[in-house]
């Protein structure tokens, strides 16, 4: 079990990481310039705008994984509910984005992440059954998935 922890741990630490490489998403910028998501904003919108929409979800994802691996050893199911409540916080972003190029490259990392997020929580409310290769998989998933979505955001 402790082993199955440790291993968890370092999977979700990896996609922690691989977020970090999409929080520049926006081009950079310290805040990013709030985007009108309304039907009519969004009609043609461009990479940029789309990116910088999805900064915040990314944001999101990023600090639940990183909450949720310094909580999983004293609070498992908080921090496996804190992940999944932003992955679907994410999924209901990247619903919202309209330039095709950066939604089919986001609606992947979402997979990913939803993917990672059931993974995660197997690994902390159930240890003994956890799928380690899963785990594994649904965070290359993730990593790629991002490193994806950050190359047509930069």
């Amino acid at each position: 079990m402790i082993a199955t922890a440790r291993t968890t741990t370092t999977i979700l630490a990896g996609a922690a990481f691989a977020l970090l490489a999409l929080t520049g998403c926006s081009g950079g910028a310290a805040t990013p310039t709030p985007v009108e998501t309304t039907p009519a904003a969004v009609e043609g919108q461009s990479t940029t705008d789309a990116c910088t929409v999805l900064q915040e979800g990314i944001m999101e994802v990023s600090t639940a994984i990183s909450d949720g691996l310094q909580g999983a050893a004293t609070d498992p199911e908080a921090s496996a509910t804190a992940i999944s409540d932003a992955t679907a916080a994410f999924a209901a972003t990247v619903e919202g984005i309209d330039n095709a190029e950066v939604k089919d490259a986001a609606t992947t990392a979402s997979e990913g992440f939803t993917s990672l997020s059931e993974q995660f929580t197997i690994a902390t409310t159930d240890p003994e059954n956890a799928d380690t290769d899963a785990l594994t998989a649904a965070q290359d998933d993730v990593k790629t998935s991002v490193e994806a979505l950050s190359e047509i955001c930069s």
